[in-house]
């Protein structure tokens, strides 16, 4: 009779449902920046992004483009929904868009929605 309850459990236990990966667990959180604060500075300075999926687990380095060159910028605070950033002093005036790069094995560059005019 023992015999008999061990198969009969070890036949259920086989027979249950696999438990899978949740979806959710898995979703890739893509960074998006909404906003940006001061949307002009002057070559230097330091602006706020706000936006979704900013912190470090997600993005490596930022970046600000004038569609040719990446030019790589500070990054002085670094929250999920905020970041600060310092402009490159050298940086000539003209309308950027930020580029992030994120950790993932290839690297994957993101340009996101927001731009910056340097004055």
């Amino acid at each position: 009779m023992k015999l008999l309850s061990a198969f009969a459990v070890a036949l259920l236990l086989f027979c249950l449902p696999v438990r899978g990966v949740d979806p959710k667990e898995t979703k890739i959180r893509t960074p998006l920046m909404r906003s940006v604060d001061p949307y002009k500075v002057n070559a230097g300075e330091q602006v706020v992004i706000l936006g979704e999926n900013l912190d470090k687990e997600r993005i490596a380095e930022v970046y600000v483009t004038d569609g040719k060159t990446n030019t790589p910028i500070v990054i002085v605070e670094q929250t999920e929904k905020k970041l600060v950033v310092k402009v490159p002093a050298t940086l000539k005036p003209g309308r950027y868009a930020f580029v992030v790069l994120l950790p993932e094995i290839p690297p994957t560059y993101i340009e996101e929605p927001v731009k910056i005019t340097i004055e």
